[in-house]
């Protein structure tokens, strides 16, 4: 007697289990012996290595990270596959071991920390900022929120800022006339105050020059007068991008600067992160604007659902403008040092937001290729 059909759930789990199957076979067509029947155990185990990064990376089914138990299920799924060509288990380094190679067994370890990191945030990206971008780009008036988004999104990727330094963290303190203070009773998100712009040759300029000739500024150094590090009034320069100017912090602060001349005639006590609503009121930016914004964003990039994905999009929040920021500098390969001292930590905290990224596992790749080519390794 023919058993019962397997359950929606499982049937699915099995579908997705075989498109695992026929990716990871696709791979390694790439190479002369796909069925890896001939190749040597350590070949073996960084080739399920590889795969483990690959899905660890958001290759999956549903284009995101899984989990480090659900890849090292996929693993044993392409091992029991791999068994009928080759003797030993290709993710074990011999016959008599029981334990994952350790360069598989680092990948996961790797992915379990991640998953363990409190708080965890996805990392605002470069691909995320360009959708925001597009949508302002559509608006005549600088003013919207939206265009406020884009200006502040893109300063944040260079600054790192956290969501207190430039934005209202209470949504209850939204209008103009009310902001968080810090303990020297200033604002504590960016004011006036907290700016000097200068031209390339370190000539100071006004801010009524700034506005009146834009192009002048070559320079902005930004002051945060309180930090988390205890580093308080620390001065931060940032200088023009010459080669893309539409991923320039200085054309998007400067745009900051008019829009905040425009609705507020110059006042140098409130914070610089405002907009004006619909309705004509001016607010300032909450943490609750940023959250919706780079979810929304999220949900268009990676193609999730509001709903059905909705403690996906949960991953998104203020924070990960700055989780971004260290992201972008780790990937094109900034040293501990620079990453602290570029993004203000004083401890090696940072090191909680890095994780498996595709562009450092394509450095790995390289890496693979170039050892590959060379003569006498050992």
């Amino acid at each position: 007697m023919a058993g019962k059909p397997p359950t929606p759930k499982i049937a699915r789990t099995i579908r997705s289990r075989r498109l695992h199957y026929f990716a990871f076979c696709h791979d390694l067509r790439l190479t002369d012996d796909w069925t890896l029947a001939t190749q040597p155990q350590d070949r073996a185990n960084l080739q399920l290595a590889l795969y483990a990064t690959h899905l660890a990376t958001g290759s999956s089914i549903h284009c995101r990270s899984i989990k480090s138990s659900t890849i090292n299920s996929y693993l044993a799924d392409v091992a029991k596959f791999l068994g009928r060509f080759r003797e030993i288990d290709p993710r074990f380094t011999s016959s008599a071991d029981t334990k994952l190679a350790p360069v598989i067994a680092k990948v996961l370890a790797e992915q379990k920390r991640w998953e363990s990191v409190p708080n965890r945030r996805e990392p605002f990206t470069l691909p995320m900022y360009n959708i925001i971008a597009a949508t302002a780009s559509h608006q005549s008036d600088i003013t919207t929120l939206e265009v406020a988004m884009a200006n502040w999104t893109l300063c944040n990727l260079y600054a790192g800022c956290r969501g207190i330094e430039w934005a209202q963290t209470s949504t209850t303190q939204a209008p103009l006339s009310m902001f968080q203070r810090n303990s020297f009773n200033n604002a504590y998100a960016f004011t006036l105050s907290d700016v000097k712009c200068s031209t390339n040759s370190n000539e100071r300029l006004t801010i009524h020059q700034v506005l009146s000739t834009p192009s002048k500024v070559g320079k902005i150094h930004l002051r945060f007068e309180e930090q988390k590090n205890g580093d308080n009034g620390e001065w931060k320069l940032f200088v023009r991008n010459t080669n893309n100017p539409n991923l320039c912090f200085i054309e998007a602060f400067i745009k900051i600067l008019q829009r905040y001349h425009l609705l507020t005639d110059g006042n140098i006590h409130t914070p610089l992160s405002i907009y004006r609503a619909p309705t004509g009121t001016v607010y300032n930016i909450t943490t609750a604007d940023v959250e919706r914004t780079l979810r929304a964003t999220a949900a268009s990039l990676f193609n999730l659902d509001p709903k059905r994905n909705k403690s996906d999009l949960q991953l998104w929040s203020a924070h990960s403008l700055r989780v971004g920021a260290c992201a972008t500098l780790y990937a094109n390969g900034f040293n501990e040092m620079e990453i602290k001292f570029l993004l203000r930590w004083k401890s090696n905290a940072f090191m909680t937001y890095l994780r498996n990224l595709a562009v450092t596992s394509r450095r790995h790749n390289n890496a693979m290729n170039d050892t590959n080519t060379m003569p006498n390794f050992l």
